[in-house]
């Protein structure tokens, strides 16, 4: 690329543009046809190739879904969208910034929610309320057991770590909370 070709121009807020040889009504004049070819003829200014996302993917270029038009569709806030498709705040808005682009998991599943959002939506409350019926059985089953001494202290403290995490994804389990099996006697 020629740099002898190229105008560089320091332009602060207010200024009042510079003048250039550019000829706005010769550039008004072109049809999309002939914009097109021009573009098509500077190497540099190559124009996005149209077409399925196969087509896209072998020369390495990959559709993103548009994360706040998503959201925005939906009728949802950040803090709702990350709630009902499991995905943190944090991540969400800097997806929406475009401070970082989703991995190839998550345009997967950010493409599953765009074409059918209330499904993928179901699918996680069922999910989520499998999981607290297998942790309210698990949680009834470790009260039962036992023991020793020895093993007591790691015992309520993992239980008790457990039971924190657990309680904040499903709520109480049965009405045990950590200080009952930590009060528990050991023999």
């Amino acid at each position: 690329m020629s740099s002898k070709n190229m105008i560089w121009v320091d332009h602060e807020p207010g200024d009042p543009y510079p003048e250039t040889d550019t000829d706005w009504a010769a550039v008004d004049a072109l049809t999309d046809e002939q914009v097109h070819a021009a573009a098509l003829a500077d190497p540099d200014a190559q124009p996005i190739p149209r077409g399925t996302d196969e087509e896209l993917a072998k020369i390495g270029l990959h559709r993103l879904v548009n994360v706040k038009k998503l959201r925005e569709k939906l009728g949802l806030t950040q803090e709702e969208f990350a709630a009902t498709y499991r995905i943190p705040v944090g991540t969400l808005r800097d997806w929406e910034q475009v401070r970082k682009n989703p991995d190839a998991p998550a345009r997967a599943y950010l493409t599953v929610i765009a074409r059918n959002p209330e499904a993928v939506a179901e699918w996680l409350r069922q999910a989520a309320g499998r999981r607290s019926v297998e942790l309210c059985r698990l949680f009834a089953v470790i009260p039962s057991l036992h023991y020793p001494r020895k093993k007591s202290l790691a015992f309520c403290s993992s239980t008790s770590r457990l039971m924190s995490l657990m309680a904040s994804v499903s709520g109480s389990c049965l009405g045990h909370t950590s200080t009952q099996f930590c009060a528990k006697p050991h023999s």
